[in-house]
């Protein structure tokens, strides 16, 4: 009787002393978790801005049947067993995964500012993950590098692409000059209506100035025709007058020479104004022709270009999808990561409970 109650009595020193020892343990401890409930009350106030939802977090140690909300379960849940097991955590079975525990919770309660870092390091580990699967992306390294270029010079990119244009211009030049009738071949589909209207009149008015010369042609060929035969009269008569002076015919056979001459360089001045018309008026029609050409030309780059910067902004949004895709897969694995570690913990707090409440 007295050996078991000596024994009894050496326990009871033991337990005292390691309940000593606990209770400096749960001192600190409850210090330490003081000032992170000060700093999760802050974030929660932060976050709901619910005036319920601070009253329930400031009465949670008075009423422990408080119904929480689907949303708040873990976090709620999570302070009501920390202070339930304000006395339990030390003596967790498992120290590594306890103190892995205790560390995130310091850690993420300490610093007031821990939530935007996290939230940088999130994004950062995500801006790595995209620039990594940039990079092993072998069908798309050429377009992450130009969009990469085009975020730090969107100058270059837009010099670049006139540089193409102006490439592409002088090879289309070269082109017409070597192939006149297989581009307008090429662009008789595209030309519009108005441009075969305006180059059917151009055609019709350099007809109808063509007629107009050869009406004069012919009638300064009549014309000259009844001079010649009014000359052809007028020798006739002079042969015929015999009785005429000499020297008055020779006058004015030289009169009617001298006129003659007169009328054939005035019908040459005339002839000579008509084909420099004529060929200022070619030269007009082939200069708006010319035009015309370059106006075609012009208009199916203006397409080209424009076929382009769609499929460049096709090609972007498509990368953005991607990319928010990947984001979004990635933010659902860290919330699936983050919900199984919460109930890995509550599970091993509710093990530690267990053990202590069989324990006591």
């Amino acid at each position: 009787m007295i050996k078991r109650y000596s024994v009894f009595l050496t326990l009871k020193g033991d337990r005292q002393g390691i309940k000593t020892r606990d209770q400096d343990k749960i001192s600190r401890q409850d210090d330490k978790t003081r000032h992170q409930d000060k700093i999760s009350r802050q974030d929660i106030k932060t976050r709901h801005q619910d005036k319920r939802s601070r009253q329930e977090i400031k009465t949670r140690h008075q009423d422990k049947t408080l119904k929480t909300r689907h949303q708040d379960k873990t976090l709620r849940q999570e302070i009501k067993t920390r202070d339930q097991d304000k006395r339990t955590r030390q003596e967790i079975k498992t120290r590594d995964q306890d103190k892995t525990l205790r560390q995130d919770i310091k850690t993420r309660h300490q610093d007031k500012t821990s939530k935007q870092e996290i939230k940088t390091r999130d994004q950062d580990k995500r801006s790595r993950q995209e620039i990594k699967t940039r990079h092993q992306d072998k069908r798309s390294r050429q377009d992450v590098k130009t969009r990469d270029q085009d975020k730090r010079s969107r100058q270059e990119i837009k010099t670049r692409d006139q540089d193409k244009r102006s490439r592409q211009e002088i090879k289309t030049r070269d082109q017409d000059k070597t192939s006149r009738q297989d581009i307008k071949t090429r662009h008789q589909d595209k030309t519009s209506r108005q441009d075969i209207k305006t180059r059917d009149q151009d055609k019709r008015s350099r007809q109808d100035i063509k007629t107009r010369d050869q009406d004069k042609t012919i009638k300064t060929r009549d014309q000259d025709k009844r001079s010649r035969q009014e000359i052809k009269t007028r020798d006739q008569d002079k042969r015929s007058r015999k009785d005429i002076n000499t020297r008055h015919q020779d006058k004015t056979s030289r009169q009617e020479i001298k006129t003659r001459d007169q009328d054939k360089t005035s019908r040459q001045d005339i002839k000579t104004r008509h084909q420099d018309k004529t060929s200022r008026q070619e030269i007009k029609t082939r200069h708006q022709d010319k035009r015309s050409r370059q106006d075609i030309k012009t208009r199916d780059q203006d397409k080209t270009s424009r076929q382009r910067s769609r499929q460049e902004i096709k090609t972007r949004d498509q990368d953005k999808r991607s990319r928010q895709e990947i984001k979004t897969k990635h933010q659902d694995k860290r919330s699936r990561q983050d919900i199984k570690t919460r109930d890995q913990d509550k599970t091993s707090r509710q093990e530690i409970k267990t053990r202590h409440q069989d324990k006591t």
